[in-house]
């Protein structure tokens, strides 16, 4: 089984690039990370493409679901859209799972 992680985010970019390496730090990895950012969070945007930047094979687990509209719904809505694992597993940006999380 496939597993996706959506992981929301709105202006806590430290807390986002945390939870990233977290959630790759698992000894059960997804094989998709979907990242929910507000089109307006320019610091997030540059936080996340510069983790991406760093994160050597990983980065291709990333990629970014772009929100216009305000909430965790519309966020959250915009990041399932992409998913395409069997298994979705939510996640808020300030939370730091254990290895065995996943």
């Amino acid at each position: 089984m496939t597993a996706t992680v959506l992981v929301p985010s709105f202006r806590r970019p430290d807390s986002l690039v945390a939870c990233l390496d977290a959630t790759l730090a698992g000894s059960r990895l997804p094989e998709q990370i979907v990242v929910a950012l507000r089109d307006t969070d320019e610091e997030s945007h540059q936080a996340l493409d510069q983790w991406r930047e760093q994160a050597g094979d990983d980065a291709a687990r990333i990629e970014r679901a772009d929100v216009t509209e305000p909430g965790q719904a519309a966020a959250t809505n915009a990041a399932l859209a992409l998913a395409r694992g069997d298994v979705v597993c939510f996640i808020d940006d300030d939370c730091r799972p254990t290895s065995q999380w996943l």
